[in-house]
């Protein structure tokens, strides 16, 4: 009886520059074909492929049709729509979503997905009142320099008013009054921007 081995060979060309890379770890590049085969399968998440963001709404809280009991906020981040003709920067190609949480504590926890295929260095990102000018009301983080083609960063936000409980009732209560901005150190007035939904 002859026994019969089945080889599969995964093409890594997202994976290692080089062929030789890929015949030393054939390995590594399995596992992580499969991680990247794995990411269009998470909510939230991006997809892999072509670097699209998987559009879900936001799931509420337990009790449907009370903005107030809301706790569970998205947005989806892209380059902003702006006077492309007399701009003078150029526009980024990243895009991204983050999910915001807040916690019976009052706390803000943050999930945030960003596929950044030019490799653009983000270095913070905040969250705007709508409509005004002014400091951010909510920082997720800063003094970052973030260069990899897939980003996540998980984390608490930190409240510009620390009396912030206010803050996030208002979140609560309209969140379309509110902005995430991602900022690059190419364009450090905001590179990527989401409205809160």
């Amino acid at each position: 009886m002859t026994d019969h081995v089945l080889e599969r060979v995964v093409p890594c060309t997202l994976v290692f520059a080089n062929e030789t890379d890929a015949n030393r770890y054939p390995f590594l590049c399995l596992m992580r074909a499969v991680l990247l085969l794995l990411i269009p399968l998470t909510t939230g998440c991006l997809d892999a492929a072509t670097g699209n963001v998987a559009n879900m709404p936001a799931p509420t809280a337990s009790v449907p049709g009370d903005p107030a009991a809301r706790r569970v906020f998205s947005s989806a981040l892209s380059a902003p729509t702006g006077d492309r003709k007399n701009s003078t920067t150029t526009r980024s190609f990243a895009r991204g979503r983050v999910e915001l949480k807040v916690r019976r504590d009052s706390t803000l926890e943050y999930h945030l997905n960003v596929y950044n295929p030019s490799g653009e260095n983000f270095t913070a990102a905040q969250i705007y009142r709508a409509g005004r000018s002014g400091p951010p009301v909510v920082t997720l983080f800063v003094g970052a320099s973030l260069r990899d083609k897939y980003i996540q960063v998980r984390g608490t936000g930190v409240l510009g008013d620390p009396g912030g409980v206010p803050l996030l009732e208002e979140l609560r209560a309209n969140p379309g009054a509110f902005y995430v901005s991602l900022r690059t150190t190419r364009q450090p007035q905001g590179a990527l921007r989401g409205t809160v939904q």
